[in-house]
């Protein structure tokens, strides 16, 4: 069956997409083949990376998207409960392309604690 819309169309819908759920790679590299494939081949949209330390499997997900983002300048927004889990030291080699990081603590009390955990362990160096 032919593709009723070109890859630049799709990545407009994507990007719009992207702009409205922290999940958009995700959901579209599970629609269809055609489509995985043009998110695989798009860094741009792994760029944008939602770190949900209450899901189980966030690890592999971060990994994905710092993986398929390439070299691009990344940008974080990490949920968490409590602190700010340790693994996420294991991503420390692509701490330097982080540009933005959202913080979202489902503890308002313990924002602070987070934020000290966070620099204490050095896991934002350099960042303007």
């Amino acid at each position: 069956m032919p593709r009723l819309l070109n890859d630049d169309i799709l990545l407009e819908i994507f990007n719009w997409f992207a702009s409205i759920d922290d999940d958009c790679p995700f959901t579209i590299f599970f629609l269809s083949k055609a489509w995985r494939q043009t998110v695989i081949g798009h860094p741009d949209l792994w760029s944008y990376i939602a770190v949900d330390m209450t899901r189980e499997d966030w690890q592999e997900r971060v990994h994905i998207a710092i993986t398929l983002s390439q070299s691009r300048p990344l940008h974080l927004k990490i949920v968490c409960q409590g602190r700010i889990h340790p693994e996420l030291l294991r991503f420390q080699s692509s701490f330097t392309r982080i540009q933005t990081i959202i913080l979202h603590t489902l503890d308002g009390d313990k924002l602070m604690s987070n934020l000290q955990y966070v620099y204490d362990n050095k896991m934002i160096n350099n960042i303007d």
